[in-house]
């Protein structure tokens, strides 16, 4: 969407727990529920996602249910391209399940529902070489957005 935006896309709207402290977080079958409840897409982009790109930058992922709730709620706002970049992954080796949600009601508000439908287990994800090197240069990137928040 030309760069970064002064309004964030995404507002956390009730806390929760992270996922790493859920014990059961990867034996439930719809590992994103929680997360689902506390986050909505903000007004201030209703009718201007459609058929954009967008990258979400994210400093650690642990199972990525975070990511899958996003994706989720941009693929309902029409996106056409969703990019999620992690510059790191915490506790747990498995494979990364992509879940689909039938998302229904207004996501830019509290009031919309997601019902889980299917996840998608990827067990071999390769990072390319290229990628190895964009991810260097997002280590200075994520610095100088870290400074930029905090001023």
């Amino acid at each position: 969407m030309y760069g970064r935006k002064r309004e964030r896309i995404f507002i956390r709207h009730t806390s929760c727990t992270k996922s790493r402290y859920d014990g059961d977080a990867r034996k439930q079958d719809d590992y994103c529920q929680k997360h689902f409840t506390t986050i909505n897409v903000n007004p201030y982009y209703k009718g201007k996602l459609k058929n954009r790109v967008v990258c979400v930058l994210d400093d650690y992922m642990n199972y990525g249910n975070i990511f899958e709730v996003l994706r989720n709620l941009l693929v309902s706002c029409g996106v056409r391209k969703i990019i999620f970049v992690a510059i790191g992954k915490f506790l747990t080796q498995d494979p990364y399940k992509q879940q689909h949600y039938d998302i229904s009601g207004d996501v830019y508000s509290e009031r919309y529902q997601a019902v889980f439908r299917s996840k998608v287990y990827h067990n071999h994800i390769t990072i390319e070489e290229d990628a190895k090197r964009s991810l260097r240069e997002l280590k200075t990137l994520a610095k100088l957005l870290k400074a930029d928040v905090k001023s």
